[in-house]
């Protein structure tokens, strides 16, 4: 378990960029050993990019696409996943959401002031993430609206730009809820009766390689 103590780095920094060659090794191990287990079928997501790359040479970063293609989903979402999924670690473990040294792990923390309003935009690195925070409501109307805008890019491949999911929380436990974007980078997602959760927390993830973007957030209550 000594690779635990040096994977920690990501729980302090989450929103490095991920498969960079200036990021710290043990960082990536956490997302290899995610695939190993989610997508580690009889022929597992990284068998299938050592074979198609080996069948055909080809881009990394298009082989990541194919590769997820496979599997139903694109890169971003795969990633966005294994983003989600990091915040259950420590006292919020779920070895059935991540993996199964959980527990041991640290976890990462997430902004909660708002003293910006229900408006928010911020840059989010290539393959990384970035965290948005909604705290319980006692309104009167509890209905409530999540917006998320992200820049776009041209794709040859015609990947997807943007994943996120929204970890609505209560005394019982945490639930996961995906957030789908249009071709424009719009994403929305809608919740009634928020009064029934504590919180929300929005995890975004940029699905380009190489370039920062800008994400901006918002939310509403009874739109």
């Amino acid at each position: 378990d000594d690779y635990i103590q040096y994977s920690n780095f990501y729980f302090t920094t989450p929103t490095i960029s991920l498969l960079k060659d200036d990021v710290h090794a043990y960082t990536n191990s956490l997302l290899f050993l995610y695939l190993n287990k989610f997508y580690g079928t009889k022929t597992g997501f990284i068998t299938k990019m050592h074979l198609a790359n080996y069948e055909e040479k080809q881009q990394f970063d298009e082989n990541l696409n194919n590769t997820s293609r496979s599997f139903g989903k694109d890169w971003v979402e795969l990633l966005n996943e294994f983003h989600t999924a990091s915040y259950f670690t420590n006292s919020r473990a779920d070895t059935g959401i991540f993996l199964s040294d959980a527990p041991k792990f640290s976890k990462w923390n997430y902004p909660v002031d708002q003293s910006n309003g229900s408006r928010a935009t911020k840059t989010v690195n290539p393959y990384s993430m970035e965290r948005f925070y909604i705290p319980s409501q006692d309104t009167g109307c509890d209905n409530l609206l999540i917006t998320l805008q992200g820049n776009v890019h041209t794709s040859e491949t015609g990947a997807k730009d943007w994943a996120a999911s929204i970890i609505l929380t209560t005394d019982s436990g945490p639930s996961i809820h995906p957030v789908t974007f249009n071709a424009r980078g719009k994403g929305q997602f809608e919740r009634s009766n928020f009064r029934n959760f504590k919180d929300a927390i929005v995890v975004a993830t940029n699905g380009h390689p190489s370039s920062k973007r800008s994400l901006t957030f918002a939310y509403q209550f009874c739109p």
